[in-house]
């Protein structure tokens, strides 16, 4: 059985639940055949019951199930289009009334899988579909992005598929898409020091399919183009796209078709031996949370400014300094930041990470939401809850918090209201946090988990709980 985390990725925190879905239907992943009209909608209809756990793409959803517990066994159902970016990305800038003919188009025209073991090239399905692998039993670890699905097996080997332009699969080779789980390769600390490659020789991919897998893996993330993922050893590998310093492997960057070890010592801090327990992916920037849950390491885009330092330059000079330098290298390597108390979750957005602290405070870095400009170095404290309130973080193309079960809102750092309290610490202010617009007024349900993708995302709602403690769910 795979070694138990703390961390899941919107797993439902009491027991099973039914997942709803919300936003945009023009991908046809929102997983209600109804919903196929290139419309937006807030949740409503159930999308399927007795959902364990549950994660979204940038046009698809995977839906896990429990099989056995015992066996740490899921079934997967896929909904939408696990293996599309690029013809996302056009749809997206259709004029609506084609954009959404197409869509009735995929609803009449099929799609789905016609085999009886995996996926056809032109998968894509309106409702979930259960997806079986051949020789891989799924594990409740899995991350999705722009066209490209991992997998974890009971097992604790990392499985990919979908886009694979940059090597973004990892398994040794560039191609347009992978179609099948492969096994990611060169996660063993054995592997030759990383070197840009688009594609490794026979011999080469034969080397490092004998070596498999140093450790289980436990955590896995997925930015836009680039992976990472964490051993049970405490390990952080990465692959794919590493321009913007996301792979955090080389100072000139580049991009790899296979993992490689991220060494941690590299970065600020220069800590000789660092375990981490999880790792979470933005579109160019990857985080890990250490084991002691005191620190986390970033590094990638959004940690360009910072060069600025080794620079010289202070105050409002800095952006400007980085871009006449050219590329910012100080974005190429990992970035320790501490916090004084334990850190209850860590979660990645599109373009910003956030901390969720023993007494409930949540703590952000990132991309402005509004400026497009960059925090200050350092974390920027968002908002405080009182420390008898269940609070949630989630994560996704978008930050969300829980409280209670009931109430959910966005965490999406905003320029240029920026305050000092009075222990210099900058707070962001209250445009920081807000509502979601995705629950419908008098919604009365319990959330237990949130994932958000590019135009639509999941809620796993626990209805009822019986007296024995065992959650029920309704469907109507």
């Amino acid at each position: 059985m795979v070694r138990s985390s703390p961390f899941r990725s919107i797993r439902a925190t009491r027991s099973l639940a039914t997942a709803y879905s919300f936003g945009s239907s023009l991908h046809g992943a929102l997983g209600v055949e109804d919903y196929a009209d290139g419309e937006e909608y807030m949740v409503s209809s159930p999308v399927l019951a007795e959902v364990d756990v549950a994660f979204c793409g940038w046009g698809h959803s995977l839906y896990l199930k429990r099989e056995e517990e015992a066996s740490g066994r899921r079934q997967l159902y896929i909904t939408g289009k696990p293996h599309e970016f690029q013809s996302l990305l056009r749809m997206n800038r259709l004029p609506t009334a084609v954009a959404t003919a197409l869509s009735w188009f995929h609803k009449f025209g099929g799609g789905g899988s016609n085999e009886e073991d995996g996926l056809e090239k032109s998968f894509q399905s309106l409702t979930p579909e259960r997806i079986q692998f051949e020789g891989i039993e799924v594990s409740d670890i899995c991350a999705a992005s722009a066209g490209l699905t991992a997998i974890v097996s009971t097992t604790g080997e990392l499985y990919t598929f979908g886009v694979n332009n940059f090597g973004q699969c990892g398994i040794g080779e560039n191609s347009n898409n992978v179609w099948e789980p492969t096994k990611v390769l060169g996660l063993h600390s054995e592997n030759p020091e990383p070197v840009p490659e688009r594609s490794l020789n026979q011999g080469r991919k034969e080397e490092m399919a004998k070596l498999g897998n140093e450790g289980r893996i436990v955590s896995v993330g997925l930015g836009l183009q680039h992976g990472a993922a964490v051993n049970d050893l405490g390990d952080v590998y990465s692959w794919g796209k590493g321009e913007r310093g996301q792979l955090g492997l080389w100072p000139e960057g580049g991009n790899t078709c296979y993992a490689s070890k991220v060494r941690l010592e590299r970065g600020r801090g220069r800590d000789k031996r660092v375990k981490i327990e999880k790792v979470e992916c933005g579109i160019n920037h990857t985080a890990a949370l250490s084991s002691c849950r005191r620190a986390v390491y970033i590094w990638g885009k959004f940690m360009g400014p910072a060069e600025a330092e080794v620079l010289g330059v202070d105050g409002a000079d800095k952006t400007k300094a980085v871009e006449e330098e050219g590329r910012a290298t100080d974005a190429f390597f990992s970035h320790k930041f501490e916090f004084e108390q334990d850190i209850k979750n860590m979660k990645s957005s599109s373009h910003q990470t956030a901390v969720l602290l023993q007494d409930n405070s949540v703590w952000a870095k990132g991309i402005l939401k509004n400026g497009g400009g960059l925090t200050e170095y350092d974390f920027v404290k968002v908002v405080q809850f009182e420390t008898d309130r269940s609070v949630e973080l989630y994560g996704g193309h978008n930050l969300v918090l829980v409280v209670d079960g009931k109430e959910a809102y966005y965490v999406e750092l905003q320029a240029p209201e920026i305050e000092i309290d009075e222990q210099g610490h900058e707070i962001a202010t209250s445009s920081s946090f807000r509502p979601v617009d995705f629950l419908p007024e008098g919604f009365d349900g319990k959330i237990v988990g949130v994932q958000t993708g590019w135009r639509h995302g999941v809620v796993l709602i626990d209805d009822t709980v019986l007296p024995d403690g065992k959650t029920k769910t309704k469907l109507n």
